[in-house]
This record gives structure tokens, C-alpha cells and sequence, in this order.
């Protein structure tokens, strides 16, 4: 092997291949990111009636639920009972964690009794 000049013992050929300018890197950076995204799944009219049904039983008995909630790059989950469905604005008041919360229906994902 040749040694150069820059860092003995070493091959700039070598070298250089580990060398990223900054832009490239948050390029690649953003790229793993926007890969790792998840899209909100569109639901049709059957499966919205079942979603409603289900989440106005949940309210009407009064039980504990667990919402999982659209995000693009987690899972969420809040666990706690249904104060309230505020039909106007589409949003769910839930005390999950002793936090009042307000989630817009269009992202809960899926209701677990």
C-alpha cells in the first residue's frame, strides 16, 4: 500500500470516500426521516359509521378507551375516558393521563374499549 502525504500509512482514494459535505448530509438526514413518515389511511363512509357507533357506545357507558392517533413518525396512544364529541368542530375532549386533551376525529386511527 502507498502512504501519502496528507495522513501516513493511510490511501487518500480511501480517505476521501468518508468525507460528506454538510448539505449532503442533512440531505441524507431528511431523506431517512421522510422515509420513515406514515400517511393518514382514508377511511370510507362504512368504516366511519362503524368509528362512530363504537365511539358513542364508549361515551354512553362511560368507559375507559384507548385512541390511537395520527402522527407521521410515532405511534401515539392516549388512554382515558371520553368527556366529550363536539360534533361542530369534529374533535374529541379525553382525559387521558390526567391531562384534558382535544384530538380532531379525522386523526384517531383506530378506538380500543
Amino acid at each position: 500500500m502507498k502512504e501519502n502525504k496528507l495522513t501516513p500509512g493511510s490511501n487518500m482514494r480511501w480517505e476521501s470516500s468518508r468525507m460528506i459535505l454538510p448539505e449532503h448530509r442533512e440531505m441524507w438526514l431528511r431523506h431517512q426521516k421522510e422515509d420513515r413518515m406514515k400517511f393518514r389511511p382514508l377511511w370510507d363512509e362504512q368504516q366511519l359509521e362503524e368509528f362512530s357507533h363504537r365511539l358513542q357506545e364508549a361515551v354512553a357507558a362511560g368507559a375507559e378507551v384507548t385512541l390511537h392517533v395520527f402522527d407521521p413518525y410515532a405511534e401515539i396512544k392516549m388512554t382515558g375516558k371520553i368527556l366529550q364529541l363536539d360534533a361542530l368542530n369534529k374533535t374529541i375532549k379525553i382525559e387521558a393521563g390526567g391531562d384534558i386533551r382535544r384530538v380532531d376525529v379525522q386523526d384517531v386511527m383506530d378506538l380500543e374499549t
